[in-house]
């Protein structure tokens, strides 16, 4: 083999090259070309033809078998459970237990909140004008007077 580099003829036998440019190695070659001979696995085709006829002339002899992986997904035939699970669910089910320790009559008007009663609400809290709704602790409420522990304390 010849090559034209101007005027003259070059052999390619001639022309010393390194070995390391003239080849090169695939550092991180592709898996699939091992599997399939083939740079893209799409060009692969998944089925094989039944029959000799040719394509066109006779459509009920044309035939194809399918192979490999099927084209629709593959659904778990285990029934996934999205929000709730069998034993929350059961838990749900059985009866709580009732937070107020007083049964009242119900009311025929309706609540805009539910009331939960407690072992707290024996004692009415003490309301003052610093303290109306009987929110605030007692060193809250010293603070708020300009009372309680100096600075050097706390």
């Amino acid at each position: 083999a010849a090559a034209d580099v101007g005027h003259r003829f070059v052999w390619l036998e001639d022309v010393q090259a390194l070995t390391g440019e003239t080849f090169r190695t695939d550092k991180k070659p592709d898996p699939a070309n091992w599997e399939y001979k083939s740079l893209y696995r799409g060009d692969i085709a998944r089925y094989k033809r039944k029959g000799d006829s040719c394509l066109g002339i006779n459509p009920k002899k044309q035939c194809i078998s399918w192979e490999g992986a099927s084209t629709e997904k593959k659904h778990s035939h285990k029934h996934v459970e999205r929000y709730f699970t069998k034993k929350s669910m059961g838990l749900m089910n059985i009866d709580g237990v009732a937070v107020g320790s007083k049964t009242e009559p119900p009311s025929s008007e309706p609540l805009s909140f539910i009331p939960v009663k407690g072992p707290d609400d024996a004692l009415p809290p003490v309301t003052t004008w610093l303290n109306p709704l009987g929110i605030y602790d007692q060193s809250t409420t010293q603070w708020l007077q300009g009372q309680g522990p100096s600075e050097q304390e706390s």
